[in-house]
């Protein structure tokens, strides 16, 4: 759609978009079987962060060290794609016995 007035159509906007139907996917196989629902989590969230990893550190990049309240509230996608992805690694490797499934 924004190709019709000159933007540029880049292949990890893409591979973004297949992480984020990747994890309602995962949500959805949670509920079956959560062994591998992680595992689609996980991939998902590595997928996602090749387009915001390299957009934060455009978008950031001028802010660090400044105070304000923009650079908190620009950076709450970043913080809670953050935490899934190490709610994934976590949960992923931790052992099958312990309490908390």
């Amino acid at each position: 759609m924004w190709s019709i007035w000159g933007a540029p159509i880049y292949v990890v906007m893409y591979i973004a978009m297949l992480g984020s139907v990747l994890l309602l996917v995962a949500s959805a196989v949670m509920l079956l079987n959560r062994k591998i629902g992680i595992r689609v989590a996980l991939l998902a969230t590595i997928l996602l962060w090749s387009f915001y990893l390299p957009a934060a550190v455009e978008t950031y990049w001028p802010y660090i060290g400044q105070d304000g309240l923009y650079g908190a509230a620009a950076a709450c996608s970043l913080l809670l794609l953050l935490g899934v992805t190490a709610y994934s690694v976590f949960r992923l490797f931790r052992p099958e016995g312990t309490n908390g499934s």
